[in-house]
Parts: C-alpha cells; structure tokens; sequence
C-alpha cells in the first residue's frame, strides 16, 4: 500500500488543494527513530501529552506508533494556511473548540470565490455553455450566503486557535535543519504543549464563559441563517452522468437544509426508502416531507440533547444514520408500534422468504450499512429499539435488536453483534461482531436523526 493511502477520509487535504488557496511550505523532518527521513506532516493534539514523544510527526508515525491517535492529529499544511483548521480534522467530544470548529467549517465559510471558479473549470471542456450559466446562478447566491461572515463574532475563538506566534517558531525550528538539538526539540514541544493545553480548556477557566456565551450566539445565527438557505458545497464534486443532470444537481448548491442533502447519507440512502415504502418514496417530494429531529453536527454530540429531542416521539417512525471514527456509515429505520407510545419495539414476523430483489413490507424495522450497501431487516419476535431515558455519562444509550447495534452514552466503545435480533442471511458475513463498523469497538462521530412522517406510509 502506498503511504499517500494512509491518509483516511477525515486526513486529507482537498481536492489537491485548490490553487487559489496560498499554501506557505515548510520543511521539517520526524525526529522519530527510523522516520528521519520522513518530513513533518501532522501536529499531534491530543490531551495526553505523557503517551506523545513528540508532537510533530510523520505519515509513518501515524500509521505506526501512534496509530491509535489518528484522530487527534492535526494536519500542518491547514494550519499554516488557516489558524482556524487546528481542530478541522479532529474528534475531541466535550470539547468547546472543537463544537466550534465542527460547526464553522460545516458552513465552509473558509471558501472563496475563487475556489468556486476553480471547480467549475474542471468541468468547463465538457459542459462550456450549460457550466456558464450554472456560475453565474451560484455566484449570484453565494453573494447573499456570505452575509453569515461578516454577521458572526468570532474574535475569542480566532485569538484561542491563533498559531501565528507558533508559526514563526516552527520556521526558526525548521532553519536547525535535519537534526535539531534535543534543546531545541524540548523548545518547541514545550510550546506546543502549552498551545494544545489552551485548545483543551476546562470549564472553570475563566475565559470559558465567554466562550460559551459566544458559542451560543454563534450557534444561534447559524440555526436561523440555515433554516433560509445552507451552502452544500461538497455537491460540486459529486459525479455527474449527464450535462443535463449536472447543471440541475449544481443549481441545488444554495438551496434549503433538507433530507436529500443531508452529508451522512450516499446514494444507498434511495435503496433505504424504497424498503420503507418504494411507491411512496419514488416521488422526490415525498422524500422531502422527511423532517430532522437530531443533528450532531449543528448541535454536538450529545446523549442530553439527543433524548430531549426524542421526548414526544414515541409513535413516530425513525430513521437514524451514523458515522463511525473509521468512516463507515450505517443506521436503522425504526418503525413505531403504535400502540405502546414509546420506542421499545417489537415487530411481527416478516413474511418468507425475503430476498435483496424484493421490498420489505411497510412499518418494517431494519438495520442497514450504507458503507457497505447492506440492509438487515428485523428477525420475528424481536425488539427493533430500547432507548435507556435514565442514561448516565456513561451508560448504554441505544441498543438496536439484541446488541445487533449498541451506542454509549460517551459515544465511545460502541459494540455490534449483527445477526442476533435482525437477519443477515441475505450476505456472507465472516465476523458479525466487525462487520457493521469494521471493528471490535467503535466510536461514532456523528449522528443525525430523522422522521419519517407516517401518513406517507398510508
């Protein structure tokens, strides 16, 4: 495998980072024993500076060493372009900086002009005319976007995520050459140190209510600017079978937060309605009618907020996808029983046989991997959802079929026993314990909630 793959779907930079953004160059070599001949892509960030030599490392470091501290590294190319990709790449929950940066690069409010005339040329030779009235139509709204920019105050988060003073060290550090003292390595670490202490701030700091404050302000601007319009950018880089299907998908760029463009689902997501109901949810307009309940990604990954939102939702359909650490992405349709008023349900037998080729019936529980184009539907007799309301900071959470798909309430050493209380004998499966997330245990980074409005299903 070549080293370039090491780089997972949250470790990389872009596009092959667009031209229009300045990238300032810097050469330092890992310190690492046997990666001296490796350059310094990433800064460590993690919390745990005693299980960390050195924070600046290399492709090989995180793919040896310190494997298991992926997701937590920084990449050093973003942050010499922008203090504020610090935490872009990273997944550190409970944290106040990273709720932030979760949300803020969501909007892309890092994006240019510029960067739109750049894709757009990609695609020029082929669709010159029809890609020419597409930019004017999304620059034209871009322009209405970007009003979010110059409305928010980010001034506090802007000075804590400031590496400009680092910056200037790591260009002095570099000029030490291939073999830096072990003074001047002590230097550096040292001060990285005190730059990754500031990022993981606690609550008593003082400087940590303003931050709040300033958040909630924040996440408040952003709530009432997306229910008018949200910037889906990734949509500019999805394949395109036609001209024709090209300019129609590009003209949603600027259009509303709904269902179809929700960024953990991929286009097994159709295949997962058609099973729900495949004459209702033929119709694009009847899949719009799918309203959100739960966002990780506008509200942070929390077992708190999820539950609230879940109160009243007892006798409602639910259709939940996930996104594991390792970038796998499955979920669950769960359809209510109607007669309970909770989640805790049990359906009755589905009708045999079932094959791939053939839907299942209506109001049909079922887990799905949308990673791996995959759907379980649920065995007879078995309870589709148990949903602990007395859930603590670290209890079970969510617990699909009998362990089939278990979620903590931390999010973290999540669990899956596939085959035990939804059926997988449609696929060859060598490991049901691995298959669902491709790992013994998991975490999940995030989360979105959906509900599936029932008078469709009629």
């Amino acid at each position: 495998m070549e080293q370039v793959q090491a780089y997972n779907e949250n470790l990389h930079l872009p596009y092959q980072q667009l031209p229009t953004k300045k990238q300032k160059k810097i050469k330092i070599y890992c310190q690492e024993y046997g990666h001296r001949d490796q350059k310094v892509e990433y800064i460590s960030l993690t919390p745990e500076s005693d299980v960390v030599k050195s924070r600046l490392q290399c492709i090989k470091c995180i793919n040896g060493p310190y494997s298991h501290f992926r997701q937590d590294v920084a990449i050093l190319k973003e942050i010499l372009s922008d203090s504020l990709n610090v935490l872009k790449n990273t997944q550190f929950q409970g944290n106040l900086c990273q709720e932030f940066s979760n949300l803020y690069h969501y909007l892309n409010l890092d994006v240019t002009k510029d960067d739109i005339e750049f894709k757009f040329a990609t695609l020029k030779k082929e669709i010159v005319y029809q890609i020419e009235e597409c930019k004017k139509e999304v620059l034209k709204s871009y322009d209405e976007y970007y009003q979010i920019k110059e409305k928010i105050e980010i001034s506090d988060f802007r000075e804590i995520f400031n590496f400009e003073d680092l910056k200037k060290e790591l260009y002095k550090y570099a000029q030490k050459g291939p073999n830096p003292s072990p003074r001047d390595q002590k230097q550096i670490n040292d001060q990285l140190n005190e730059y990754v202490k500031k990022l993981h701030a606690k609550e008593q700091d003082k400087q940590q209510e303003r931050l709040q404050t300033q958040f909630e302000k924040f996440k408040k601007k952003v709530n009432e600017f997306t229910q008018k319009n949200c910037f889906h950018y990734y949509k500019i880089d999805q394949g395109m079978e036609s001209i024709q299907k090209i300019i129609k998908e590009m003209k949603t760029t600027f259009s509303q937060n709904l269902f179809t463009q929700s960024e953990l689902s991929n286009d097994f997501i159709t295949d997962v309605l058609t099973t729900i109901n495949q004459k209702v949810y033929s119709e694009t307009s009847n899949v719009e009618k799918i309203t959100p309940i739960y966002s990780s990604i506008h509200e942070g990954l929390n077992y708190k907020i999820m539950l609230e939102k879940l109160k009243g939702e007892g006798k409602s359909d639910l259709l939940f996808i996930f996104k594991s650490s390792n970038s796998q992405r499955f979920g669950a349709y769960i359809a209510s029983d109607n007669s309970s008023g909770n989640l805790r349900t049990t359906n009755p037998p589905l009708p045999q046989p079932m094959n791939r080729a053939t839907p299942l019936v209506n109001q049909r529980s079922f887990l799905f991997s949308l990673s791996k184009k995959e759907i379980y539907p649920i065995k007879q007799g078995a309870t589709s959802l148990n949903i602990n309301q007395a859930a603590n900071d670290n209890s079970e959470l969510l617990n699909f079929g009998n362990n089939d798909l278990n979620i903590k309430s931390t999010f973290k050493q999540c669990k899956s026993q596939l085959n035990s209380g939804f059926n997988t004998s449609n696929y060859q499966i060598g490991n049901y314990e691995m298959h669902l997330a491709n790992a013994l245990e998991f975490e999940i980074i995030a989360l979105q909630i959906f509900k599936i409005p029932q008078e469709t299903q009629k």
